[in-house]
């Protein structure tokens, strides 16, 4: 979590602003955190993912290079991580246990008390 927090950035983007673009290749994940957009691929299929969604709990348009247009459809927030980042941590992870990860309080503005809320937690 503290790795995450430090790694990535929040961006903020308005209604109708292009994210993505296809054929790009940036190395970075977006999870969106607020906000809805429109994944448009190659071949003109749309996809609607709105944040707190299951499709939302995952990086949109994962693929690189880039297999969609992302566009804004409301004004919208997303966590920035490097790619070697998120990589690193995945390596991390035990090769018999299910995790999940939750994007939903980066940056929340209590990073140190989530830190040691969790800190209690584990103990």
């Amino acid at each position: 979590m503290v790795l995450v927090v430090a790694k990535s950035i929040v961006k903020e983007f308005t209604a109708d602003e292009v994210v993505i673009e296809v054929g790009t290749y940036d190395k970075l994940e977006h999870f969106l955190l607020e906000g809805g957009v429109e994944l448009e691929s190659f071949d003109g299929r749309f996809k609607q993912i709105s944040a707190g969604s299951e499709s939302a709990h995952t990086a949109v348009a994962l693929l690189q290079p880039r297999k969609y247009n992302v566009k804004t459809k409301t004004p919208c927030v997303f966590a920035l991580i490097q790619q070697t980042t998120v990589n690193a941590l995945l390596q991390k992870l035990p090769n018999n246990k299910s995790t999940e990860f939750s994007v939903s309080d980066l940056h929340s503005g209590h990073e140190i008390e989530d830190i040691a809320h969790s800190f209690e937690a584990d103990l």
